[in-house]
């Protein structure tokens, strides 16, 4: 005989708690409401299995038509029946079955049995009869071919023949037992005979078993908890939309650009253009319009074609009904429906009671929404991430820019109360710049040009008289349209106007020839927020600037590599009523250089380097803060003082354009500045006793060189009788000074 095995079915569902079901002889399980289980929402056939016991063998038949169902990983062929065994795995729609070994049903323990029976009259045992007597016997073939029948019949199989129930636990009383006519047990537990109960009759019954009904339980519990399925709703929908033009949106704006597609695709956008001119309102349809609507069509039908429903809807945790053919062909034809009724939104309206639309009717496609999970997943997670994807996508190319920087607020420079000053007013195109201010007496200027192609390339040479032999040099690199570059960063934030409205409004002026004194100052606000970028500090820079970080990061880029700056170090930042100074402070080995970017309050900018030893470092520096610091944009004027470096220089830088001799007058002024400049030098060297004159002298010849190299260049060329006579002036200038004859400047030994 084979061993009589409770089978249990483990059923795990997707959303819900795992349940266990024994199998009594037969089970189906299905969609349909005649099925012994009935499960909906989880993909399931009306009737989709049927599982028979027979002795201590468990057996399934597969009728789930096109619904797949898998043993294992073994696909199940439809009609056919197959043996399972302790362990199994079955696979049916979205639900997964373990088989599992139960406990077997105990009978009434014997010693109840003789409880009674010792306190009872004893009862007559009479020889029982076999049933199985009275039973033809059944071939084995006539058996299966019964089994198979029954299977095959869908009619007989959902048929459940009703179980046994019997009173919850309960007592009777002795005077209950006595009256036969009052008794309530069941009449399936007890045939009525006829023949009065005995008393061990009636004892026995005294305790009573309500058995429950689990696959009952089972059954209630999925038909109160599942619901219908129901098309994607009106928010579904719209999110999913604004997911898509935002991801079309993010493809053109970041890759069409890298891949060149404008290029190749221009042609046909501006024979587009002019083929729907005619058509009212067309003039908006600009050519980055067209090609987010043609990014967006491409991505709809080409997601739909690879998952059925386009990207959107697979993220929001919308599906397909149909099989893995029908649903890409439905979801294509249901794209290109929905392109061509998009001006019609009432065809849309279904949707807001949850209806499907007329583009599914028409394409017979059924969309739901099978986990609530993932749909409050795309809500919750992921649509705030893809829609806000054109704000943040530009961001992650450049998110190392994206670092903690300190920013140095500097103060305006000012030299000791002791020293005596002197106003000064200078005005240089070689130098960019003109300059009005007081000046130390201790501070010299001397003008340095060179010839470079045929053109004058100034700088200026500065030094204290405290330590004559430590010098800077203060070289002006390249001028920058710098408030252009930044309306056009400007631009690609559209609520600047929130946080900087006055810079906004100057910025939007047709021809911008000054900022206002508010606009300035916003701009100055808006600057140091572009160079400190604090990772750390992101919440703070969404509050104060907004989550369009566009601009910021352009003017950071911009502002950098005008400086050269490639790593996180420190960033001097300084501004008075017409300009702002950004200045970075490379200190090498031997040499200090510091690159500053002056931005004017009329709109101009301009970079300049200075450069000196660590030993000079101390003095040039503080005298070239002071020089940027009060400079100001370049105006031509008068200069009335004689001997001046401008003068020096203009005159001289302008032979290289003009050609034009100098006259007597600028022979004699040029040489007077040279000569007393010398002259003053030899002076303060004089009264610093700590200085290496011979050193002292060699490099301030070398400068005085310069200028002779400068002259001699232009003469290779030209004859200019006066410049030479310059020339040689100052040739005979640099022998006294080497030779440190301190007569020949009027100096006593």
């Amino acid at each position: 005989m084979s061993k009589d095995i409770n089978y249990e079915l483990d059923i795990r569902f997707p959303d819900q708690s795992p349940h266990r079901v024994s199998v009594v002889d037969k089970l189906s399980i299905g969609s349909s409401e005649k099925s012994d289980l009935c499960v909906e929402d989880y993909n399931l056939s009306p009737l989709h299995l049927s599982f028979r016991t027979h002795n201590g063998v468990l057996s399934i038949h597969n009728l789930g038509g096109k619904n797949k169902t898998l043993l294992g990983a073994q696909e199940l062929i439809h009609g056919k029946m197959y043996i399972l065994n302790i362990g199994d795995e079955l696979k049916l729609g979205d639900i997964e079955i373990f088989i599992r070994e139960g406990d077997l049903q105990e009978e009434t323990p014997e010693e109840l049995k003789n409880l009674f029976e010792d306190k009872t009259d004893p009862v007559i045992e009479t020889e029982s009869q076999d049933l199985n007597e009275f039973i033809p016997e059944e071939t084995e073939s006539e058996s299966e071919d019964m089994e198979l029948s029954e299977l095959d019949n869908e009619e007989e199989i959902l048929e459940e023949e009703s179980e046994e129930e019997s009173s919850p636990l309960q007592f009777q009383s002795i005077d209950e037992l006595s009256h036969d006519e009052e008794d309530e047990y069941d009449d399936e537990d007890y045939e009525d005979d006829g023949k009065e109960k005995t008393l061990v009759e009636k004892l026995t019954g005294i305790f009573k078993f309500k058995q429950k009904d689990l696959r009952k339980e089972i059954v209630a519990k999925n038909k109160s908890n599942s619901k219908a399925p129901t098309a994607p709703g009106f928010f579904t929908r719209f999110f999913s939309f604004i997911i898509l033009l935002s991801l079309s949106f993010t493809i053109v704006d970041q890759f069409f650009p890298i891949f060149e597609v404008e290029q190749l695709l221009s042609k046909y956008v501006s024979d587009l253009q002019k083929i729907i001119k005619p058509i009212p309102y067309s003039n908006y349809l600009t050519s980055e319009i067209i090609y987010i609507l043609a990014t967006y069509i491409a991505v709809e039908i080409l997601t739909t074609l690879l998952f059925g429903v386009n990207i959107a809807y697979l993220l929001m945790g919308v599906r397909s009904d149909s099989g893995l053919i029908a649903s890409r062909a439905k979801g294509v034809l249901r794209s290109i429906l929905s392109l061509m009724t998009s001006p019609f939104l009432i065809f849309d309206l279904p949707c807001i009671v949850k209806k499907r639309t007329l583009k599914e009717l028409l394409t017979a496609s059924r969309l739901h929404t099978p986990s609530r999970l993932k749909q409050s997943f795309g809500f919750i997670i992921l649509f705030p991430l893809l829609a806000l994807l054109p704000i943040y996508a530009p961001l992650i190319p450049q998110f190392e820019r994206f670092q903690e920087r300190e920013i140095l607020i500097q103060n305006e420079t000012r030299f000791s109360k002791k020293e005596e000053f002197t106003k000064k007013k200078w005005s240089s195109l070689g130098m960019g710049l003109n300059f009005e201010a007081k000046v130390s007496n201790n501070s010299l200027f001397f003008p340095v040009i060179k010839l470079k192609k045929n053109q004058a390339h100034v700088s200026l040479k500065l030094s204290s008289k405290k330590d004559v032999s430590s010098w800077g040099q203060l070289t002006p690199m390249e001028e920058l349209s710098m408030l252009s570059e930044i309306k056009k960063f400007t631009k690609l934030n559209p609520i600047l106007g929130i946080h900087y409205p006055d810079l906004k409004k100057d910025l939007s002026k047709k021809e911008l020839s000054s900022l206002s004194v508010s606009g300035f100052e916003q701009l100055y606000q808006l600057i140091k927020k572009s160079l400190n970028l604090d990772p750390l500090k992101l919440q703070e820079i969404f509050i104060s600037h907004g989550p369009f970080l566009q601009d910021i990061l352009g003017i950071n880029q911009l502002i950098l590599s005008s400086l050269n700056v490639s790593d996180n170090s420190s960033i001097g930042v300084f501004k008075n009523k017409d300009k702002i100074i950004i200045s970075h402070t490379n200190r090498g080995p031997k040499l200090i250089r510091v690159k500053s970017l002056i931005i004017f309050k009329d709109t101009n900018a301009r970079t300049y380097l200075f450069s000196t030893t660590k030993k000079a470092f101390r003095y040039s520096s503080k005298i070239a803060e002071h020089f940027l610091q009060n400079a100001f944009q370049y105006e031509p004027f008068e200069n009335e003082s004689p001997l001046s470096w401008d003068r020096t220089i203009e005159s001289l830088s302008a032979i290289s354009k003009s050609k034009k001799d100098l006259s007597e007058e600028e022979l004699a002024k040029n040489y007077e500045f040279y000569f007393e400049f010398t002259r003053n030098f030899l002076g303060s060297l004089a009264e610093n006793e700590k200085i290496n004159r011979k050193e002292a002298i060699a490099d301030f010849s070398k400068e005085i060189q310069g200028t002779i190299d400068y002259i001699d260049g232009i003469l290779e060329f030209s004859e200019l009788n006066k410049l030479s006579e310059l020339g040689q002036s100052l040739k005979r200038l640099q022998e006294n000074l080497e030779s440190d004859n301190l007569g020949f400047f009027s100096l006593n030994q």
